[in-house]
């Protein structure tokens, strides 16, 4: 996901992580991402707060959210984070080479 942060279209992203990986999985990622920032005991007072979702039709979508914005508040503020990788490189979803913007969208952290 990180590799097409800002180069990929929010609404794009968060569809085809939606269509590709099932509401549990992305509901562990989250958590462990959120878990992981829990522990580095930031010294920040707008940290973006866990939010457990409800099941229903918008709790993949809302999750995504989620994490995009805990992934734009870590880019804001420079935290080093560890580095996160997938166990099954067919675990990955692919995305088409036309939906991704050769200039980063605006108003969106880019990590390099």
């Amino acid at each position: 996901m990180y590799n097409y942060f800002g180069k990929v279209p929010r609404a794009v992203l968060s569809s085809n992580i939606c269509g590709f990986y099932d509401e549990t999985e992305i509901a562990d990622a989250k958590s462990l991402l959120f878990t992981t920032i829990s522990k580095m005991n930031l010294q920040y007072d707008d940290v973006p707060r866990y939010k457990q979702r409800r099941a229903g039709d918008n709790k993949c979508k809302l999750d995504v959210d989620d994490i995009m914005v805990m992934m734009e508040y870590v880019d804001l503020k420079k935290i080093a984070m560890p580095d996160f990788v997938a166990k099954n490189i067919r675990q990955l979803p692919s995305v088409n080479p036309t939906d991704v913007h050769s200039e980063p969208e605006k108003n969106v952290a880019v990590h390099f």
